[in-house]
């Protein structure tokens, strides 16, 4: 997969960019879609859709859901859209792959906080897309997205990696099966080099089991080292993939060496303004999230003028950050203006009730006022 605005409620609507054929207004078509509960969670967070033109041919309303998905990045009519056709035709198994695909980023936004709603929803569609081709390497990819973003979701909202195993390691399974083998990294370095080449879902699988390797505890075959190691092929073969670079960042982070990590960053950040990226929800995302992981480097480095500049930039282009507001904040803390602070704290823990940095510093702050 991939948030200075005030309250969001109240004024944001989604903006998208339609090439093709006229939408009627902005309330959910009825007619032969019944209402979802992604729906009603839509309406009551106050986000518009565009509604549906079902005059049009069923072609010319997927090529409009795949530029709100891929270029306009207005994921909740997108996934309006490609529900409206995977119901339409429930055996047509693209559709069924990108109505999980755009469920699972209306998730990775974040339109609605600390819920795994969209995940689960992705998974159901992704299944059902999985009955007419289980060897599709990128609806196994989605799978596995699916999977592991339920679990996440699990893991925060009920406490430990242990709570979300179970998503966790099916994840994990469905990333081997696309490999061919477990434990990619203890390979040989051709069979490694044998994947990678393949590109497409089983780059991005390589990528995932290496944040994995990255993630896990060392009980449950967490290695740090073998994540970068994984990096490293995959960088040095495929050198316009900004995820890649993005990873290596947080790996040096992790690691205490920030202006490595710093200078990861810029290389993904070159690759996706050069734009020979691909045109997908995954590049949008690292291009709001890549200021948000620089401006935590350049805070380390004691850069935090550089650093506050790359929040702005992070929450101008995602505006239901938890991390983006909460460092913003910090921002504003610096400049002795603690209302202000306060007020973005309070909007981080809206986004992401378990943000502890948020919460520890508002109690804090709290204490005294």
């Amino acid at each position: 997969m991939i948030g200075g605005y005030m309250r969001l409620r109240s004024f944001w609507i989604v903006i998208c960019i339609l090439m093709l054929g006229a939408f009627l207004h902005t309330e959910t078509i009825r007619a032969n879609l019944p209402q979802s509960d992604l729906d009603n969670y839509r309406m009551r967070f106050g986000y518009k859709v565009k509604a549906l033109n079902t005059n049009l041919p069923d072609k010319s309303l997927f090529k409009q859901g795949l530029i709100l998905l891929n270029y306009s990045h207005d994921y909740l009519s997108a996934e309006l859209i490609f529900r409206y056709l995977a119901e339409k035709h429930p055996s047509n198994p693209e559709y069924l792959y990108y109505q999980s695909r755009a469920s699972f980023f209306v998730g990775q936004y974040n339109y609605f906080p600390n819920s795994k709603l969209p995940y689960e929803i992705s998974l159901k569609y992704i299944n059902k897309a999985l009955e007419f081709d289980n060897h599709n390497g990128k609806y196994l990819l989605m799978k596995a997205y699916a999977l592991g973003q339920v679990g996440l979701v699990i893991k925060a909202n009920e406490g430990g990696f242990f709570s979300s195993l179970k998503y966790l390691q099916a994840a994990n399974l469905v990333l081997d099966m696309i490999i061919g083998k477990t434990d990619v990294a203890d390979q040989p370095e051709p069979f490694i080099k044998s994947v990678i080449e393949k590109g497409g879902p089983y780059v991005e699988a390589v990528l995932t089991r290496g944040e994995i390797y990255h993630g896990a505890p060392s009980a449950l075959g967490g290695s740090p080292a073998k994540a970068l190691k994984l990096y490293n092929y995959v960088a040095a073969r495929w050198k316009n993939n900004p995820r890649v670079y993005y990873l290596m960042g947080k790996y040096y982070s992790s690691q205490r060496q920030h202006a490595i990590a710093l200078s990861k960053y810029q290389e993904a950040r070159k690759v996706i303004l050069s734009g020979l990226a691909p045109k997908t929800p995954e590049t949008q995302y690292f291009y709001a999230f890549v200021p948000r992981n620089m401006g935590k480097a350049l805070w380390s480095l004691k850069r935090k003028k550089q650093a506050c500049t790359e929040f702005s930039k992070h929450i101008s282009r995602r505006f239901t950050s938890s991390d983006g507001y909460k460092w913003v904040a910090y921002c504003h803390l610096k400049k002795g203006q603690k209302d202000k602070a306060i007020k973005l704290l309070k909007l981080s823990l809206y986004y992401d009730k378990h943000n502890k940095g948020a919460k520890n510093r508002l109690s804090l702050l709290a204490k005294k006022h």
